[in-house]
């Protein structure tokens, strides 16, 4: 659901995300994510009132509208959790445990 601006039109930023994450992102022209897709994640964290929390929300409703932010972090994160799981997986045996044996 989208949620509205200051001036009560509709913003397209998540419903549910903060007031203070709102204000900081409409205060630096951030009115809808398609707007966020030029921006980076670190930019948008430095942001008074923007939080990982807010982040995630906003990540997970641009993913929705097949967005992402500029820097690709939602990339990074997802090839850092593909390589923490194959690091886990050191014996190549699939089972993640490392011991060598499958199963």
């Amino acid at each position: 659901m989208e949620g509205k601006d200051m001036a009560g039109t509709q913003s397209g930023l998540p419903e549910k995300l903060s007031k203070p994450a709102k204000r900081a992102l409409q205060g630096a022209g951030y009115l809808t994510l398609e707007q966020l897709t030029e921006a980076g994640e670190a930019e948008l964290l430095k942001l008074h009132g923007m939080g990982p929390k807010a982040l995630d929300q906003l990540r997970r409703a641009m993913a929705d509208k097949g967005l992402n932010f500029a820097d690709g972090d939602g990339d990074r994160d997802r090839d850092r959790d593909r390589d923490r799981d194959r690091d886990r997986d050191r014996d190549g045996d699939g089972d993640g445990d490392g011991d060598g044996k499958q199963g």
